[in-house]
């Protein structure tokens, strides 16, 4: 069984119109012959003392996960969430 296209052949599509369609990262990859996968990255570290390093690395894995990444808004509002709590 043959899906229906996603995206119309001809078509132009900005970076910014993936995110106004109303499907998801993955149904658009798939379409465009691309996946994603959600990991943790190994970034180089900072070499000063952050007090509250250790709360916020655990704040942010717990409710990254909790997140669906169907949208940019809807990752940039959780990170916008974090209390100032520090």
């Amino acid at each position: 069984m043959t899906r229906p296209r996603l995206l119309q052949p001809g078509q132009s599509y900005k970076f910014s119109k993936y995110f106004e369609l109303p499907y998801t990262p993955a149904d658009i990859l798939a379409e465009l012959g691309c996946s994603y996968e959600r990991a943790s990255l190994q970034l180089p570290k900072y070499s000063g003392v952050i007090d509250y390093l250790e709360f916020l690395q655990r704040y942010l894995r717990r409710n990254i996960m909790r997140v669906n990444p169907i949208s940019e808004a809807a990752k940039r509002e959780v990170l916008i969430a974090i209390p100032n709590s520090f």
